[in-house]
Protein backbone atom coordinates (compact mmCIF):
# COMPACT_ATOMS: atom_id res chain seq x y z
CA UNK A 1 0.00 0.00 0.00
CA UNK A 2 1.40 3.73 -0.36
CA UNK A 3 1.76 5.87 2.25
CA UNK A 4 -0.94 8.29 1.06
CA UNK A 5 0.03 11.63 1.99
CA UNK A 6 -2.86 14.19 1.72
CA UNK A 7 -2.58 18.07 -0.19
CA UNK A 8 -4.93 20.54 1.05
CA UNK A 9 -8.19 19.83 -0.05
CA UNK A 10 -9.42 21.74 -3.04
CA UNK A 11 -11.54 24.89 -3.27
CA UNK A 12 -14.01 23.67 -5.00
CA UNK A 13 -14.67 20.82 -2.11
CA UNK A 14 -14.87 23.52 0.42
CA UNK A 15 -16.75 25.73 -1.07
CA UNK A 16 -19.56 22.62 -2.39
CA UNK A 17 -19.45 21.92 2.03
CA UNK A 18 -19.96 25.46 3.01
CA UNK A 19 -22.35 26.45 0.04
CA UNK A 20 -24.98 23.01 -0.05
CA UNK A 21 -27.47 22.67 2.03
CA UNK A 22 -27.85 19.09 0.71
CA UNK A 23 -24.03 18.54 0.43
CA UNK A 24 -23.10 14.48 0.23
CA UNK A 25 -20.87 12.61 -2.09
CA UNK A 26 -24.36 11.10 -3.19
CA UNK A 27 -25.36 14.41 -4.15
CA UNK A 28 -22.21 15.74 -5.72
CA UNK A 29 -22.38 16.20 -9.25
CA UNK A 30 -20.97 13.65 -11.82
CA UNK A 31 -18.01 16.51 -13.44
CA UNK A 32 -17.24 17.52 -9.68
CA UNK A 33 -16.15 13.65 -8.68
CA UNK A 34 -14.21 13.57 -11.56
CA UNK A 35 -12.12 16.50 -10.96
CA UNK A 36 -12.28 15.06 -7.22
CA UNK A 37 -10.94 12.16 -7.86
CA UNK A 38 -7.96 14.03 -10.61
CA UNK A 39 -6.91 16.15 -8.05
CA UNK A 40 -6.75 13.59 -5.40
CA UNK A 41 -4.78 11.41 -7.48
CA UNK A 42 -2.45 13.56 -9.35
CA UNK A 43 -1.47 15.35 -6.20
CA UNK A 44 -1.30 11.88 -3.98
CA UNK A 45 -0.74 8.89 -5.40
CA UNK A 46 1.65 9.69 -8.45
CA UNK A 47 4.92 9.37 -9.41
CA UNK A 48 6.91 10.15 -12.40
CA UNK A 49 3.62 11.30 -14.21
CA UNK A 50 2.27 7.66 -13.56
CA UNK A 51 -0.68 7.30 -10.88
CA UNK A 52 -1.00 4.32 -8.78
CA UNK A 53 -3.94 2.73 -6.67
CA UNK A 54 -3.64 3.53 -3.38
CA UNK A 55 -4.03 -0.31 -2.10
CA UNK A 56 -2.74 -2.58 -4.40
CA UNK A 57 0.19 0.04 -6.16
CA UNK A 58 -1.04 -1.09 -9.82
CA UNK A 59 -1.04 1.58 -12.15
CA UNK A 60 -4.46 3.55 -12.62
CA UNK A 61 -6.07 5.32 -15.98
CA UNK A 62 -7.41 8.05 -13.39
CA UNK A 63 -10.13 9.57 -15.20
CA UNK A 64 -11.60 6.36 -16.79
CA UNK A 65 -14.49 4.28 -15.26
CA UNK A 66 -13.52 1.38 -17.07
CA UNK A 67 -11.76 -1.98 -15.48
CA UNK A 68 -8.47 -0.23 -15.77
CA UNK A 69 -9.29 2.99 -14.53
CA UNK A 70 -10.37 4.29 -10.85
CA UNK A 71 -12.96 5.44 -8.80
CA UNK A 72 -12.72 7.43 -5.59
CA UNK A 73 -12.65 5.25 -2.44
CA UNK A 74 -14.19 5.89 0.98
CA UNK A 75 -12.07 4.46 3.68
CA UNK A 76 -15.00 4.43 6.53
CA UNK A 77 -17.50 3.52 4.05
CA UNK A 78 -20.38 6.05 3.10
CA UNK A 79 -23.04 3.38 4.96
CA UNK A 80 -21.44 3.18 8.51
CA UNK A 81 -20.02 6.87 8.52
CA UNK A 82 -22.14 9.16 6.61
CA UNK A 83 -20.46 12.17 8.81
CA UNK A 84 -17.65 11.35 6.50
CA UNK A 85 -18.11 11.05 2.90
CA UNK A 86 -16.73 14.45 2.21
CA UNK A 87 -14.24 14.28 5.09
CA UNK A 88 -11.08 14.86 2.56
CA UNK A 89 -8.96 12.39 4.65
CA UNK A 90 -11.09 9.49 4.36
CA UNK A 91 -10.91 9.96 0.15
CA UNK A 92 -8.15 8.36 -1.53
CA UNK A 93 -8.33 6.86 -5.34
CA UNK A 94 -8.77 2.77 -5.96
CA UNK A 95 -8.30 1.04 -8.98
CA UNK A 96 -11.61 -0.73 -10.00
CA UNK A 97 -10.29 -4.26 -9.80
CA UNK A 98 -13.56 -6.65 -8.90
CA UNK A 99 -10.87 -8.91 -7.09
CA UNK A 100 -9.06 -6.69 -4.38
CA UNK A 101 -8.80 -3.04 -3.11
CA UNK A 102 -12.20 -0.70 -2.79
CA UNK A 103 -14.05 -2.71 -5.08
CA UNK A 104 -13.40 -5.82 -2.81
CA UNK A 105 -13.58 -4.22 0.47
CA UNK A 106 -17.13 -2.76 -0.34
CA UNK A 107 -18.83 -1.36 3.17
CA UNK A 108 -16.99 -3.39 5.10
CA UNK A 109 -15.05 -1.96 7.66
CA UNK A 110 -12.89 -2.26 11.32
CA UNK A 111 -11.34 -0.35 13.62
CA UNK A 112 -7.74 -1.64 13.41
CA UNK A 113 -8.04 -0.94 9.51
CA UNK A 114 -4.10 -0.15 8.39
CA UNK A 115 -5.33 3.13 6.81
CA UNK A 116 -2.62 3.98 4.37
CA UNK A 117 -3.77 7.91 5.30
CA UNK A 118 -3.20 7.57 9.00
CA UNK A 119 -0.51 4.81 9.01
CA UNK A 120 2.63 4.43 7.47
CA UNK A 121 1.66 0.85 5.66
CA UNK A 122 5.68 0.61 5.13
CA UNK A 123 5.43 0.38 9.48
CA UNK A 124 3.31 -2.60 8.89
CA UNK A 125 3.98 -4.60 5.89
CA UNK A 126 6.86 -5.65 3.54
CA UNK A 127 7.41 -8.45 0.77
CA UNK A 128 7.91 -11.83 0.00
CA UNK A 129 9.67 -11.73 -3.38
CA UNK A 130 9.21 -15.29 -4.15
CA UNK A 131 5.74 -15.72 -3.56
CA UNK A 132 4.73 -11.95 -4.57
CA UNK A 133 2.83 -11.65 -0.81
CA UNK A 134 2.39 -8.90 1.03
CA UNK A 135 3.41 -9.91 4.36
CA UNK A 136 3.33 -8.08 8.08
CA UNK A 137 6.69 -7.72 9.14
CA UNK A 138 5.58 -8.54 12.29
CA UNK A 139 5.65 -12.06 11.58
CA UNK A 140 2.93 -13.17 13.49
CA UNK A 141 0.75 -15.66 11.48
CA UNK A 142 -2.69 -14.97 12.84
CA UNK A 143 -5.35 -13.70 11.18
CA UNK A 144 -6.68 -11.97 13.64
CA UNK A 145 -4.42 -9.61 13.17
CA UNK A 146 -5.13 -5.75 11.88
CA UNK A 147 -2.31 -6.57 9.13
CA UNK A 148 -3.66 -10.15 8.13
CA UNK A 149 -7.49 -8.58 8.51
CA UNK A 150 -6.39 -5.40 6.18
CA UNK A 151 -4.55 -7.44 3.43
CA UNK A 152 -7.58 -10.02 3.54
CA UNK A 153 -10.61 -7.13 3.32
CA UNK A 154 -8.57 -5.32 0.36
CA UNK A 155 -8.05 -9.24 -1.16
CA UNK A 156 -4.21 -8.00 -1.59
CA UNK A 157 -2.54 -11.18 -2.01
CA UNK A 158 -4.92 -12.80 -4.58
CA UNK A 159 -3.46 -15.10 -7.24
CA UNK A 160 -3.58 -12.13 -9.71
CA UNK A 161 -1.91 -9.84 -8.07
CA UNK A 162 0.84 -11.79 -6.63
CA UNK A 163 1.45 -13.35 -10.78
CA UNK A 164 2.25 -9.51 -11.25
CA UNK A 165 4.48 -9.07 -7.98
CA UNK A 166 6.17 -11.66 -8.95
CA UNK A 167 6.58 -10.72 -12.55
CA UNK A 168 7.76 -7.30 -11.96
CA UNK A 169 10.21 -8.05 -9.62
CA UNK A 170 12.18 -11.00 -12.09
CA UNK A 171 11.79 -7.88 -14.38
CA UNK A 172 14.03 -5.24 -11.83
CA UNK A 173 16.10 -8.26 -10.90
CA UNK A 174 17.12 -8.05 -14.33
CA UNK A 175 17.65 -4.67 -15.19
CA UNK A 176 19.69 -4.65 -12.02
CA UNK A 177 22.08 -6.53 -13.56
CA UNK A 178 22.98 -4.06 -16.10
CA UNK A 179 21.23 -0.76 -15.31
CA UNK A 180 21.79 2.02 -12.59
CA UNK A 181 18.93 2.15 -10.07
CA UNK A 182 18.54 5.92 -11.13
CA UNK A 183 17.98 4.25 -14.63
CA UNK A 184 15.88 1.46 -13.95
CA UNK A 185 13.19 4.24 -12.41
CA UNK A 186 11.92 5.46 -15.79
CA UNK A 187 10.55 1.65 -16.21
CA UNK A 188 8.61 1.34 -13.42
CA UNK A 189 5.06 1.27 -13.88
CA UNK A 190 3.63 -0.21 -11.31
CA UNK A 191 4.20 -1.26 -7.43
CA UNK A 192 6.32 1.98 -6.25
CA UNK A 193 7.33 0.42 -2.72
CA UNK A 194 8.05 -2.83 -3.89
CA UNK A 195 10.33 -1.45 -6.36
CA UNK A 196 12.19 0.25 -3.43
CA UNK A 197 12.32 -2.82 -1.54
CA UNK A 198 13.80 -4.64 -4.53
CA UNK A 199 16.23 -2.01 -5.01
CA UNK A 200 17.15 -1.91 -1.19
CA UNK A 201 18.09 -5.47 -1.82
CA UNK A 202 14.61 -6.61 0.21
CA UNK A 203 16.32 -4.39 3.65
CA UNK A 204 13.55 -2.95 5.73
CA UNK A 205 13.97 -0.11 8.08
Amino acid sequence: MLNVKKSEQPEFLIEYKENKANASYKNMRGEMRKDLRHYIAYREQCKAKRCFCAYCEREIVVNSDKANGSHIEHIKPQSQFPKSDLEYTNLIVSCNSKESCGIKKGNRYFEQFIDPVFYDPGKHFTYDSLTGEIIPKSGIKNSNTPEYKTLALLGLNNIRVTEARKRFTVEVVSLLRFMKKSEIKHFVKQFPTLFEFLIDGGKDD
